[in-house]
């Protein structure tokens, strides 16, 4: 049986069709347990940081504080008044500031004709305006 040129060509363009699609699903499959690997971490180390957080939260309760001073007696009290050194404090700053707030309220603006508010006359409002003297006036 003879068998055509063609045909062998045939042959391996679906080989290699074939080959692709395995190779595609490998990879699929390859990192489908990836992320099953990881999501298995996440929620491990999800845990850890929250017995961790716990921890810390109890570390920083008055009532571990203050076994832990007991416990290494070391005989905190308070400040006798004449220990005690009071320092007034003054509304001075040691760095500069500047008199206005914001760029906007710079001196210099309306210096250079520039305004920080807008102002514009509407037909509304001038017609409002006018109203309002007329009002006014009677």
């Amino acid at each position: 049986m003879k068998v055509s040129k063609n045909s062998y060509f045939v042959l391996a363009g679906i080989t290699l069709l074939l080959l692709g699609y395995v190779h595609g699903h490998t990879s699929i499959y390859r990192v489908s347990y990836s992320i099953e690997a990881k999501e298995r971490e996440l929620t491990k180390l999800t845990e850890e940081y929250k017995n961790v957080k716990f921890q810390v939260a109890k570390l920083h309760s008055p009532s571990v504080l203050s076994e832990r001073v007991k416990a290494k007696a070391l005989n905190l009290t308070l400040p006798k008044q004449h220990k005690v050194i009071r320092i007034l404090k003054t509304n001075e700053s040691n760095h500069f500031s500047m008199p206005w707030k914001d760029w906007h309220e710079l001196p210099l603006l309306p210096q250079l004709g520039l305004v920080s508010e807008a102002q514009a006359k509407t037909p509304i409002s001038s017609e409002a305006s006018i109203q309002n003297r007329a009002e006014k006036e009677i």
